[in-house]
């Protein structure tokens, strides 16, 4: 069994979040103004930086370009192959409103995906790890992260394997950084670019509904990537044995 104190942690942080998105969505009401509605997920990122190694979370001075530029493609990937997976199980095409973009929209999604890496993959996957081996962390924690995120099948699914792929990303270099690249950037590309180009993404979405090859290709580059993030990690242990799992 977990230890009283990693559930104890785990359930303060994730109450904490809960109440964040409880006030964030009162604010957005009360005030229909997203850069008001920030305000909580700021106070979150300050209470964050004040109570841990700041040069823990991110380790930007150790940051590599390949595995940027690896989080950018699977990005893109998961993009093409969720947008299949909720067309077949939702029996809808998404994204078929027109809305506003603007500055403010951006800054909050980036800010909330900061938040939810240090919940999810910093501090669930962490405190997990020390009871569970590497997988079944990855895998509850993706769980979770699904579940959090309930609204409708497809959804949820997709949730789960955004959770997994970017909690083997912090696994792999023992960085938020890459997992926030990826998850921001996807976060973009579904709930933004729908917006801010909708006749794009209306051809792009009915292309990518209609080309399962697309669909298998996109699947099998993130597995691809996936593994490279994991063979990066032992390659790093080989290098540096002195260094704990």
């Amino acid at each position: 069994m977990l230890k009283i104190k990693s559930i104890f942690q785990m359930t303060k942080v994730l109450l904490l979040y809960l109440i964040i998105l409880t006030v964030w969505g009162i604010i957005s009401e009360l005030t229909s103004k997203t850069a008001v509605s920030i305000v909580p997920n700021i106070v979150f990122i300050c209470i964050i930086i004040k109570k841990t190694n700041k040069s823990n979370i991110l380790r930007v001075n150790n940051c590599n370009l390949k595995y940027i530029v690896m989080a950018i493609l699977f990005s893109a990937f998961s993009f093409i192959a969720y947008n299949k997976i909720l067309n077949i199980m939702d029996g809808v095409k998404i994204y078929t409103y027109k809305s506003t973009f603007n500055i403010f929209t951006l800054i909050c999604l980036i800010i909330n995906v900061i938040v939810e890496e240090f919940i999810f993959r910093k501090t669930f996957f962490s405190e997990l790890n020390r009871k569970f081996n590497v997988g079944v962390s990855i895998l509850i924690q993706g769980i979770i992260f699904g579940i959090l995120h309930l609204s409708n099948p497809g959804h949820t699914i997709i949730c789960i394997l955004l959770g997994i792929s970017a909690g083997i990303m912090y696994y792999s270099t023992k960085s938020l950084l890459y997992s926030i690249i990826f998850h921001s950037l996807y976060n973009l590309y579904f709930d933004i670019l729908p917006i801010y180009r909708y006749e794009y993404y209306k051809i792009f979405n009915k292309f990518v509904y209609q080309n399962n090859i697309i669909f298998y290709i996109s699947i099998i580059l993130q597995i691809i990537i996936l593994v490279i993030f994991i063979k990066s990690r032992h390659k790093n242990l080989k290098e540096t044995p002195q260094q704990k799992m």
